[in-house]
This record gives structure tokens, C-alpha cells and sequence, in this order.
């Protein structure tokens, strides 16, 4: 077994949380020799070095902001469990990505012990944030599908113990990580121990949780959701006909929440997609076989570095996909951001006009007892 110096992805396949097999799989790591790739292996290392700050700047306010606008559009209802989830687990995985980064710049940083708990919760976020938008897709198919029975079938408990049910699933399948990793000096790597099944079995283990799999049934379920649409807007149209106008501003009003909802989180679902097909091509191409030239070496890093940039920022893009697809969010948002200021800004004029009719009335009094003849 290969066993390579992790550099600090959160992503299961990237070299970065992959100890035992980098996710540039059998990408010679020797000094190529030549110093122009040199020159540019270090600026692609400096580039993966940093990257993370800057999604973390993005992506962290924009979570909490998603937290509390989301719990103050409406009651507390499974999308919102979802949303709310999803914005915690991504800025613990933007956190645990950029240490994980830094530490690996300091020489024997990393303890046993410190290394299988970095690792194990590091691919655990990873993975949980992308199941969470495959449960979120499947809410929002049943939501779409079977409009009358979804709120039976998908009960806000039940939410939340799927949650649960996933992110358990999750933690038994990376276990073997607190016996399977140890630490090395620049970071953590595999045991040699455990080298047929870390190179062969859990590099496509890894890569099927996390990516594969996740971006297989979102591309299903979104094409389904489309569909469903579709056909329940022609149903609609026939209904509209022989639907007095009270009930038609009835029906809108019920359902206008969950269509803001839909659309925010289908956006979300597409944009996941997007950003991780590309990684999931680098994942093939890897393990197609180890480069053949410096050049090819030098290509493959940064194709690396590149789509793991990409799918790290689905952890910071949700918050901006809200508020630009969601008119509801984004007013809510707004409102929590400013409305305070605006009411207290109102409630000063208010007093202000209050005291200034007072003030006017005084004067008309005095001048009405100083001048009794003019009445």
C-alpha cells in the first residue's frame, strides 16, 4: 500500500482526508525535478493551502444567517429541520477542514489519537451534508408527488430521526478509522496493516458516500420533482376553471410557503450537483492509473486541487442560493437584519410628531389666555 501525507480535505477521496490512498492515487509525490513544475506544484500547494480561508470567510456568516432566518419564516416544520441542519453541519466541516489545513504546515502536529478524530469527523460532515440535500430531495419528490399525504408521511419527528438514522449510518461506516489511522509527520496516513482494504475496497467505498451515490439519486429525484411539476400544473389549469375566486387566493396562500421552499432547495440540490460532477470525473481518472510524465503529475494536482475547491464550496454557497431563489427567505432575512432598526427608526419619528403636536397645542393655549378678546 501506498502511504501518502494527507493535506487537508475534508472530501473522502481528496489526498487531503484520504490517508491510507491519496485521492491523486498513485500520483508520485518525489520532487519532479524540473524546476519550472516545481515552481507550479508549489503554487498549486499554496493555492489548496488557502482556498479554505476564503470558503470558510464566505460560507460561515452566511450559515448562521441561514439558521436563524429559516427558523423565523415559519413554524418549525421538516424543511426547516433540513435547512437548519445542513447550514450546522457545513460550517463544522468548513471548521474542521481549515485546521486540518493549517496543522498540516507544522511538523508532528498530529497525535494517533488527534488523527482519527480529525479524520473520522472530518469525512463524517462531509458526507452528512451531502446526504442531507439527498433526504431533502426525496422530501420535496414526496412533497411534489403526493401533495395530500406528505405531512402524514413525513412527520416532523420523523425528520429529524431520519437525520439521526443518516448521520448514524455515516459514523459506523468511517468506525474502522479509529483503528486503521495513525499519524505520521506531516499529517496522518493509513496503516500498512490495512493496506488491501484502505487502496482497493475504501477508496470506492468512500467515494460511492460521498459523491457517486449523492449525485446519482439528486439527478433522479430532480428530473422526478421537474416532471411532477409539469404535470400537476396542467392538472391545476383544468381545476382553475371551476374553482370559485376565494378559493383560489385560499389554495395560493396555503401552498405559497412550500413553493418557495421547493424552488430554494431544488436551486441548492442542482447547484450540489454541479459542483461535484467534476470531482467525481477526477475520481475516475485517477484511479485510472499513476501519471506518466512530471507534466501529467502537475495536471492532475491542480485538476485536484480545482474540483475539490469546487465541491468544498457547497459548503458555503447554500445561504446566497436562499436569497437569491427564495423571496420569502430573502425577505425574512432582511427583516431580521434591519427590521429592528426600521421599527425603532419609526418609533422615534412617531414620538417626534407627538411631542411636536404637543408642543403646538401649549402654544395655542397660552395664546388663547393671553388674548381672551380674540375668541
Amino acid at each position: 500500500m501506498e502511504s501518502v501525507i494527507m493535506n487537508g480535505s475534508l472530501l473522502q477521496y481528496d489526498k487531503a482526508w484520504n490517508a491510507t490512498y491519496n485521492m491523486t492515487s498513485g500520483i508520485v509525490t518525489s520532487d519532479v525535478g524540473n524546476t519550472e513544475y516545481s515552481n507550479s506544484l508549489g503554487m498549486i500547494g499554496s493555492m489548496e493551502r488557502y482556498y479554505i480561508l476564503v470558503i470558510l470567510i464566505l460560507g460561515f456568516p452566511g450559515n448562521l444567517a441561514s439558521i436563524v432566518t429559516i427558523i423565523k419564516m415559519s413554524r418549525l416544520k421538516s424543511s426547516t429541520v433540513y435547512i437548519a441542519a445542513l447550514s450546522v453541519v457545513d460550517n463544522v466541516a468548513l471548521i474542521l477542514k481549515t485546521i486540518f489545513m493549517e496543522l498540516l504546515h507544522h511538523p508532528n502536529a498530529f497525535s494517533v489519537a488527534g488523527c482519527r478524530f480529525m479524520c473520522f469527523f472530518g469525512l463524517v460532515t462531509a458526507a452528512f451534508s451531502n446526504w442531507i440535500l439527498v433526504a431533502v430531495a426525496t422530501e420535496r419528490f414526496m412533497a411534489v408527488r403526493f401533495p395530500l399525504k406528505v405531512a402524514s408521511i413525513w412527520t416532523l419527528r420523523r425528520t429529524v430521526f431520519l437525520v439521526c438514522v443518516i448521520f448514524s449510518c455515516l459514523c459506523v461506516l468511517h468506525l474502522h478509522i479509529f483503528w486503521t489511522m495513525v499519524n505520521s509527520v506531516h499529517g496522518c496516513v493509513y496503516s500498512a496493516d490495512y493496506s488491501d482494504f484502505t487502496a482497493e475496497y475504501w477508496y470506492w467505498i468512500s467515494a460511492s458516500a460521498y459523491a457517486f451515490i449523492p449525485c446519482t439519486v439528486l439527478i433522479m429525484f430532480n428530473f422526478l420533482i421537474v416532471y411532477n411539476i409539469q404535470q400537476s400544473s396542467k392538472v391545476r389549469r383544468h381545476l382553475a376553471m371551476s374553482v370559485s375566486p376565494s378559493n383560489k387566493a385560499q389554495r395560493s396562500g396555503s401552498g405559497s410557503h412550500d413553493n418557495h421552499i421547493t424552488i430554494m432547495l431544488f436551486t441548492v440540490t442542482i447547484m450540489f450537483v454541479i459542483l461535484t460532477i467534476p470531482r467525481c470525473i477526477v475520481l475516475l481518472v485517477i484511479k485510472a492509473g499513476p501519471p506518466q510524465s512530471p507534466r501529467e503529475h502537475m495536471q492532475r494536482r491542480l485538476l485536484d486541487v480545482l474540483t475539490s475547491m469546487f465541491a468544498d464550496s457547497n459548503h458555503a454557497v447554500n445561504f446566497y442560493l436562499y436569497f437569491f431563489s427564495g423571496r420569502q427567505f430573502r425577505y425574512q432575512f432582511l427583516k431580521t437584519m434591519f427590521g429592528h432598526r426600521r421599527e425603532n427608526n419609526n418609533s422615534i419619528a412617531t414620538n417626534r410628531s407627538t411631542l411636536a403636536r404637543e408642543e403646538e397645542m401649549i402654544v395655542m393655549t397660552r395664546e388663547r389666555k393671553s388674548h381672551p378678546n380674540d375668541l
